[in-house]
C-alpha cells in the first residue's frame, strides 16, 4: 500500500461541486472510450433517492501513477478529445471528495481511493490524497466508482451528455457538428457532446464539434459560438 499526497489544496477550485466532479469523470470516460475504440459501460445502482455510479472502460489504455501528475495527458493538442489540460481526473476527484463522495479508481493493476488528508509535507494542510493497493488480478479495464450520487444528480448528468440521449432528432455535418431539431433541445448548446449553456432566441439546439472550451466547460467567447452555429 502507498499513500500519495498531491500538491493541490482542498480548497482549489472552491466553486466546483459534485456536479462538476461528475462531469469530469463522465468526460474522461467518453474520451477513453473513443480513444480505445471499445464501448464502455455506465450504471446507476440505487433507488429513487441515492445510488452508486460505475463507469467502466474496457480495453482502456494503461492508467498508471503518472496520471496523478498535473499536466500529464495524452490528449494535448488533440481536437478529437474533450479534455486537454491534464487535470480533469484529479480535479474531478477533488470536487467529489470535498462533497463527501467516495471515489475509487480501479486501474489495470491498482485500486486508488481518493480522499482529503492533512499532509506533513505541506504544514498539515489538507490536500488531495490517493491510497493505492495492488489488485489481486490484473485486468484490461479501468473502472471508476462514485458513491453516493443522488438521483437528481444522475438525471441531470444524463441530460448533460448527448451520448446518453435516446433517438436525438437532427441534421449532422461531417465537420461542424449537429443541429438538434427536437423541441427538448431548443436553445441548448453542446460542445463535443457536453452541455454548455442555454442561449435565448435560438431556433434549434446545437452540438458543436469544433468549439474551444475553457476548463469549466463554458464558452470562451460567445462570438465563437455564433460563428460555429453559422458554419454548421
Amino acid at each position: 500500500m502507498a499513500t500519495i499526497p498531491l500538491s493541490v489544496s482542498s480548497d482549489y477550485l472552491s466553486n466546483w461541486g459534485a456536479k462538476e466532479g461528475l462531469r469530469e469523470m463522465m468526460q474522461n470516460f467518453i474520451d477513453s472510450q473513443d480513444d480505445c475504440g471499445v464501448k464502455g459501460s455506465i450504471s446507476y445502482e440505487g433507488g429513487t433517492y441515492t445510488g452508486k455510479v460505475t463507469l467502466t472502460n474496457y480495453g482502456a489504455k494503461t492508467l498508471n501513477r503518472e496520471a496523478l501528475l498535473f499536466g500529464v495527458t495524452s490528449k494535448a493538442n488533440r481536437t478529437d478529445q474533450r479534455g486537454q489540460f491534464g487535470e480533469g481526473l484529479k480535479v474531478g476527484c477533488l470536487a467529489l471528495v470535498r462533497e463527501n463522495r467516495q471515489v475509487t479508481i480501479r486501474t489495470q493493476t491498482e485500486n486508488w481511493i481518493a480522499s482529503l488528508a492533512p499532509s506533513a509535507e505541506f504544514g498539515g494542510r489538507k490536500v488531495l490524497t490517493f491510497k493505492t493497493h495492488k489488485r489481486q488480478t490484473v485486468t484490461d479495464d479501468v473502472t471508476v466508482e462514485i458513491y453516493p450520487v443522488y438521483k437528481e444528480e444522475w438525471d441531470e448528468l444524463n441530460r448533460s451528455f448527448m451520448f446518453m440521449q435516446d433517438d436525438v432528432e437532427g441534421k449532422e455535418s461531417a465537420y461542424y457538428g449537429k443541429i438538434l431539431t427536437g423541441e427538448a433541445f431548443r436553445n441548448k448548446v453542446f460542445a463535443k457532446g457536453i452541455f454548455v449553456k442555454d442561449m435565448e432566441d435560438m431556433k434549434w439546439g446545437y452540438d458543436l464539434a469544433n468549439m474551444t472550451l475553457n476548463r469549466d466547460r463554458s464558452m470562451v467567447d460567445e462570438w465563437d459560438v455564433r460563428t460555429n452555429i453559422l458554419q454548421l
